[in-house]
């Protein structure tokens, strides 16, 4: 259920799966910048191009950004948050 074959397959599409649509009143939120290094930003790109290669995420036209950092595991790998 949780190996890595059966999380490349896309759910069936519903029809609740929907664009959001912001309220005109909508206020972007201005976050802090935290800067990643050389290696974290290529981390960071492999995998958005993976999941867009994979159709898991698409482009936005949203002008707000999300945050992305990493936690260090237990075996000393990095994972994307």
């Amino acid at each position: 259920m949780f190996g890595k074959k059966a999380s490349e397959r896309m759910l069936i599409k519903k029809l609740w799966n929907d664009a959001i649509k912001i309220k005109e009143e909508f206020v972007l939120r201005k976050r802090k910048m935290y800067l990643l290094s050389r290696e974290e930003r290529g981390e960071v790109y492999e995998f958005i191009q993976e999941q867009l290669r994979n159709r898991y995420i698409r482009f936005s036209k949203s002008p707000q950004i999300v945050l992305v950092f990493f936690v260090e595991k237990k075996d000393n790998k990095k994972q994307i948050v």
